[in-house]
């Protein structure tokens, strides 16, 4: 449908402007009256009639073109690029073609409906309506896949008590309210971006969630991303990854107040949370027969505990947030505080 509306609006305009002329003497001559654009457009017949065609478009068809122009070349450039990542076997591409093909597939789309409606409405040939007609038709079509692709993700979308909302934070408050209320207090009483240490974890599980619900930075994110961003050559782990997944765990594990107060230096900490998923080591996960594993309701994964020392990380400056329960205890029922902030004392 692009490249139909490409060839149709150059067709039209070359048209309108007329032919494309050899040299600027031969312009020149059989173009007498029409006024220069610029000495170099008069040089060069080429960039003139360019130039001209650009200037006679509507904005809107300037900007279709343009669009259908950049989703074209988004399609084809990985046929001819290929961007290797840490991913194997049949994924090794998946980078590539997703972050190029996917939005060449949203530029068509808001190409399409532009370009069938201007051919049936506003069109130079009887074909050209005759080709919106069709490919309307052959678009009416494809709208049954709605209803699978919509139920393939979303489940019954058509019971009501299916109904989640846009709030991607809202499975917080279900799974973790102790964190819902941490991220809440954060929002409301710390202001401007802030250094606040939080547990780490693999890709798309529950970690990672203080830095994503409070735009608050922290020592290291999801670590397959993290690798993937900083990949090598070889396509190793980066030693920078491994280390700070060390020290974040030293911080919160550590009984020598020593190396726990050098890391937060390094790391410039303003505060230190501590919730359930932080009496969890993130970076072992299991199966429900293992001993020591518990489950994580967040993102259904069993992670190994860890002990947290408490102790230390609340002499290490004061306690802004401290999370109780119905009954006003800050301790759960297994003994460990609930999730509270430690603004850390430089």
């Amino acid at each position: 449908v692009v490249i139909t509306f490409l060839v149709a609006m150059i067709k039209r305009l070359n048209k309108s402007l007329g032919k494309r002329y050899k040299s600027a003497a031969d312009k020149k001559k059989k173009n007498i009256n029409r006024e220069s654009i610029s000495k170099f457009c008069d040089d060069h017949p080429g960039f003139d009639w360019l130039y001209r065609m650009i200037n006679s478009l509507e904005i809107s068809d300037l900007f279709i073109m343009t669009l259908g122009l950049c989703a074209i070349g988004l399609i084809l450039m990985p046929e001819l690029v290929y961007v290797k990542d840490i991913y194997s076997g049949s994924y090794k591409r998946a980078n590539t073609m997703f972050k190029l093909t996917y939005q060449a597939f949203i530029m068509f789309g808001m190409c399409m409906p532009y370009i069938i409606a201007r051919f049936l409405r506003f069109a130079d040939h009887k074909r050209q309506i005759v080709f919106g007609g069709i490919t309307l038709f052959l678009l009416i079509t494809t709208f049954g896949y709605y209803f699978d692709a919509t139920e393939s993700w979303f489940g019954k979308y058509n019971d009501h008590n299916n109904y989640k909302g846009l709030d991607c934070t809202a499975f917080v408050k279900d799974y973790y309210p102790e964190d819902e209320r941490a991220t809440e207090w954060i929002n409301t009483n710390i202001e401007g971006p802030v250094h606040i240490l939080e547990g780490v974890g693999y890709s798309y599980t529950y970690y990672g969630r203080i830095a994503v619900l409070t735009g608050s930075t922290t020592p290291i994110g999801w670590e397959t991303h993290e690798w993937l961003w900083r990949s090598s050559a070889n396509f190793a782990k980066p030693e920078i990854i491994t280390e700070r997944q060390k020290d974040v765990k030293a911080i919160y594990t550590s009984e020598s107040k020593e190396e726990v107060e050098e890391l937060i230096a390094k790391y410039d900490l303003d505060y230190i949370i501590v919730g359930l998923a932080e009496r969890y080591d993130g970076m072992r996960k299991g199966e429900a027969n293992e001993e020591g594993f518990v489950r994580n309701s967040a993102d259904n994964y069993w992670y190994k505990t860890q002990e947290v020392n408490d102790d230390l990380l609340r002499s290490l400056g004061e306690i802004v947030y401290q999370d109780k329960d119905e009954n006003g205890s800050v301790f759960r029922p297994d003994g460990t505080y609930m999730t509270y902030i430690v603004k850390v004392k430089k």
